[in-house]
């Protein structure tokens, strides 16, 4: 585990990669029709999905200004329930 802080550092002074970011796993709840779904999801730095030459499968990628939107601590995740159904939500 690397701090948020480290994490910037490293990609401010990175120069032998195209990008990078970061991940963590986390269990989150989900809920379809009021019934709630315990799912494996991540939180993960902008550009995330950009940088995995992947769309999210809805919405957008995180943006660098997503992080900033609430300070520092500000997260933003992404959740698959496995099934191939798709949701992102900011936290």
């Amino acid at each position: 585990m690397v701090s948020v802080s480290n994490f910037e550092a490293w990609q401010r002074a990175s120069t032998s990669f195209a990008g990078m970011a970061a991940l963590v796993p986390r269990p989150v709840t989900l809920a379809r029709d009021g019934v709630p779904e315990r799912v494996m999801g991540a939180e993960v730095s902008p550009g995330y999905f950009h940088l995995l030459g992947v769309p999210p499968m809805i919405g957008r990628d995180f943006e660098t200004a997503d992080a900033r939107a609430t300070g520092p601590r500000s997260r933003s995740s992404a959740t698959t329930s496995g099934r191939g159904d798709s949701a992102a939500t900011r936290a």
